[in-house]
């Protein structure tokens, strides 16, 4: 979840590889969150855009390093007599 320092009218996040978009209509809140499914290494950037019609002219990105998820390994030791 994120929070601006004031309320925003529109919030975009863009995924750089794939071009997805998702658009949060934040009205008078100030705070937001998204949700997607990461499935391949790509970049985020957020556009936001207040009620006069501001935008952030340097929006903030985020890179995702998507990696498999590996197997478990579980070794059990035995103590060998002595």
């Amino acid at each position: 979840m994120g929070r601006t320092n004031k309320p925003i009218q529109n919030l975009s996040m863009i995924a750089a590889i794939s071009g997805d978009t998702l658009t949060s209509n934040a009205g008078s809140q100030s705070s937001f969150s998204f949700s997607r499914a990461v499935a391949t290494s790509d970049t985020l950037k957020f556009v936001m855009e207040d009620s006069s019609g501001l935008r952030n002219s340097n929006p903030f990105t985020f890179t995702i390093d998507a990696q498999q998820n590996e197997l478990h390994l579980l070794s059990f030791l035995i103590p060998q007599k002595m």
